[in-house]
């Protein structure tokens, strides 16, 4: 049987699933070492385009209240909507330094300001990498059944090339049309790298290794499907790339960017009781509660509900292993 719940009272602008510290503490656990991205998206209704977004990017947050910090932050008025990436660069290096949020919020010349002082160290070396996820971005705007199958197929094929279950693929819900296929481990992504393309990414800059990574993706897509895929964005292997961070809200549907452990796995497969038609049908076939929807921009697109699990469960819950 379905719940339906009622938004906790007393929370301006920031969403009660963004709200709640368990939420926050694994978004923090999983953006560990990586850059985050937080994204506004002002509405202003009498524009052609009525949501113009601008984002804040090249941070690294320790903790969960200097996230909520920001989000309350950049979420200055009811209609603005928030949404929050990660990168798939693991980095260290000189980083204290940087302007507090509000300002870079306020002012677009200290967030061009650091940009460039990011982008230099991060040339010179002073920013390190550490390590970089491989991430299989896959969309299908017109059906996520077949999204859900390549990512399947994709992550079945990985099984066969990385120590099992311990370098084991992760496959996340978008939260939007599509999904994505990550490989974390940082000697998995080697092995891969040095079987596949022949790359030694730990002895590459950083450009040069991100070429290596879209080579590596390609080849994985190949071997597992027999064709590229054309629906397949390679932006989170580019130098800087970014992805959704897993348990961030998508600001159109409204819906929780979900990754998926191995009962929901297998649910998709046997495919009964899913309902591939949208997002948040789909949403609303993995999750069993219902809330009011925690994005202002897909409540103005129509969308009323947000469909997730109870956000205790989310407490260590990570990326759960494919199988």
């Amino acid at each position: 049987m379905r719940l339906k719940r009622v938004p906790a009272v007393g929370i301006p602008m920031v969403g009660r699933w963004m709200n709640n510290l368990a939420v926050r503490i694994e978004m923090i656990k999983l953006g560990a070492g990586r850059e985050f991205k937080l994204t506004r998206w002002r509405h202003d209704p009498l524009s052609d385009d009525p949501w113009r977004p601008y984002g804040v990017r090249h941070q690294i947050l320790e903790h969960s209240d200097v996230l909520l910090g920001w989000l309350s932050s950049m979420e200055s008025k009811p209609s603005d909507t928030v949404t929050v990436h990660i990168g798939t660069n693991c980095i260290e290096g000189e980083l204290d330094d940087r302007p507090r949020i509000v300002d870079q919020i306020n002012s677009k010349e200290r967030r061009d300001e650091w940009r460039k002082l990011w982008t230099d160290r991060f040339n010179e070396g002073r920013v390190s990498l550490m390590g970089k996820s491989l991430v299989w971005d896959i969309d299908d705007p017109d059906d996520l059944e077949t999204a859900f199958e390549t990512a399947d197929a994709i992550a079945s094929e990985l099984t066969k090339h990385v120590a099992m279950p311990e370098h084991a693929p992760r496959v996340v819900f978008s939260g939007g049309k599509g999904f994505h296929v990550w490989i974390v481990d940082e000697n998995a992504v080697q092995h891969l790298c040095r079987s596949l393309v022949g790359a030694e990414v730990s002895e590459m800059t950083a450009k040069k290794r991100a070429a290596a990574h879209r080579e590596v993706i390609k080849e994985i897509c190949q071997r597992a499907i027999g064709r590229n895929i054309p629906h397949l964005d390679q932006a989170p292997n580019h130098r800087q790339g970014i992805i959704r961070c897993p348990y961030a809200v998508h600001e159109r549907t409204g819906q929780i960017v979900w990754p998926l452990d191995k009962d929901e796995l297998e649910r998709l497969r046997d495919g009964d009781g899913i309902d591939w038609s949208s997002p948040v049908a789909l949403a609303k076939s993995l999750h069993p509660w219902e809330i009011p929807v925690q994005s202002p921009m897909a409540e103005a697109l129509g969308v009323e509900s947000t469909w997730i699990h109870p956000e205790a469960s989310v407490k260590d819950r990570g990326m759960p292993a494919y199988g």
